[in-house]
């Protein structure tokens, strides 16, 4: 019998690394319990499913194992530096729940896989490991300090290559609020094997003056799809700067000549490419009038499609701007924050003080039109 339960060990190991995903998680040991070291289990995912779990408004941590250069030098938004060399059998005060859903990468891949094991080893029971930033595909930002003023900059780095890359341009809705100046960057390492030129495009925001705006950085390929990537800019008394990621905004066809109207005011919205905004477009001109106001919390706006629609609901939060569609047949323009169950349309590319002036006096109605 022991013969034959390190057999089915050994079969499950070899499994595991095959696949290169864990096959069970554990969820029931307490963090600080002493666990033989190599048998927690996590999950092994892929760089696209990281990027989708991070859309979802499920309470997640983004954890940087690296150092804490490397880490300035550049990381995904919203990640907390946990360095793997700090981590030890004593639970991370950045982790104090131990079923959190928590995601972890590295430079390459090796530190995080190490980092994942000791966590999991600690009883955390949703530890999801996704590789090295080396090839992270999604944004990347770093901070540093202002040469002059009181302030932060902010970086967003984007990448690009000669010979048909996409190239980038940069605004923010509220100008006054805070600045968007890009920058081209090419190594200049003699040994690098890296073929076909490529380079970093370095968008710097800049705190002018406290409060919230958005800022789109527009991509634009000869040879791919066109996206407007859309950030949440929140500024602070101390010109320090927060930002929250709004996701990349496909802008190719039909989505790209579809306009919305309140009353008879154009507004900038950006849609999202799926079924529901589609379907939409499809059935263009559409008008629908106020159903009610608030609802919700925080809602600003709801109006009612009539017929349902297809919809691809995450439980999300929407912020300020966000057009969603609720229950198949409701569009949401949002004017405040709210956490449910919605399918993301799109997004009104509008400072929050203009948002909330939108609905005017009298009737409200939307349009939307090629």
């Amino acid at each position: 019998m022991i013969v034959l339960k390190r057999i089915i060990s050994a079969v499950l190991a070899a499994l595991a690394a095959l696949t290169g995903c864990s096959a069970v998680q554990r969820n029931d040991v307490p963090p600080g319990t002493d666990v033989p070291p190599g048998t927690g289990t996590y999950t092994q995912i892929s760089q696209s499913e990281a990027q989708e779990m991070m859309q979802r408004g499920d309470g997640h941590i983004i954890v940087d194992v690296r150092r804490q250069d490397e880490y300035e030098s550049g990381h995904i938004p919203g990640a907390v530096l946990i360095p793997n060399e700090s981590i030890s059998d004593t639970p991370p005060a950045e982790l104090p729940d131990p079923a959190q859903v928590i995601l972890i990468y590295c430079r390459t891949g090796n530190r995080s896989k190490q980092a994942a094991q000791k966590l999991a080893d600690m009883g955390y029971s949703n530890i999801y490991e996704f590789g090295g930033i080396t090839t992270w595909q999604g944004s990347i930002v770093s901070g540093s300090e202002q040469t002059e003023g009181n302030g932060m900059n902010y970086e967003l780095v984007f990448h690009s290559f000669d010979g048909g890359g996409p190239r980038f341009s940069a605004a923010a809705a509220d100008p006054e609020i805070v600045s968007a100046s890009l920058r081209t960057v090419r190594k200049t390492d003699p040994k690098s094997t890296e073929t076909g030129s490529p380079f970093s495009v370095i968008c710097t925001l800049t705190g002018l003056r406290p409060g919230k705006t958005n800022v789109t950085v527009e991509e634009r390929s000869p040879i791919a799809d066109n996206s407007d990537h859309i950030y949440t800019v929140t500024v602070g008394e101390d010109l320090g700067i927060t930002v929250a990621e709004r996701g990349a905004f496909e802008s190719q066809g039909v989505l790209a000549e579809m306009k919305m109207l309140i009353n008879d005011r154009e507004v900038p919205a950006k849609w999202l490419w799926n079924p529901s905004v589609l379907e939409l477009s499809y059935a263009l001109p559409i008008t629908m009038k106020l159903h009610k106001h608030g609802e919700y919390a925080q809602a600003g706006m709801i109006f009612e499609y009539g017929d349902s629609i297809p919809s691809e609901d995450e439980h999300i939060t929407a912020l300020p701007g966000d057009i969603m569609l609720d229950g198949g047949n409701r569009l949401v323009i949002f004017s405040g924050s709210e956490t449910g169950d919605y399918t993301r349309l799109g997004i009104i590319d509008l400072p929050e003080d203009e948002l909330r002036e939108l609905p005017g006096s009298g009737d409200i109605t939307v349009t939307l039109c090629k």
